[in-house]
């Protein structure tokens, strides 16, 4: 089965698991709940499904694997950066 697949298919088992490993993440985990520890888990893990099952030429993968891939205007922001944001220092 192909990744982009999987994802979705098996969405909440890896949702339990995605918590489960934040759980761990101490101390700022400590008094997190359910809901805040999946916190953008499953749009994050969406929209990964989406990517990987979009064609793209092998300089599409190139860039962006390097990061350098196009910020559409209708979507300027990824999936992860509304997650990433408040944890960065």
């Amino acid at each position: 089965m192909r990744l982009s697949l999987f994802i979705p298919a098996n969405m909440e088992a890896i949702l339990a698991e995605w918590e489960s490993f934040a759980a761990t993440l101490l101390p700022a985990a400590h008094e997190m709940s359910p809901l805040e520890l999946r916190d953008h888990a499953q749009q994050i893990l969406e929209a990964i499904a989406r990517g990987l099952s979009a064609p793209q030429t092998r300089q599409a993968q190139l860039d962006k694997s390097r990061g350098l891939t196009h910020v559409s205007e209708q979507a300027p922001e990824t999936a992860a950066q509304p997650h990433a944001v408040p944890r960065a220092p």
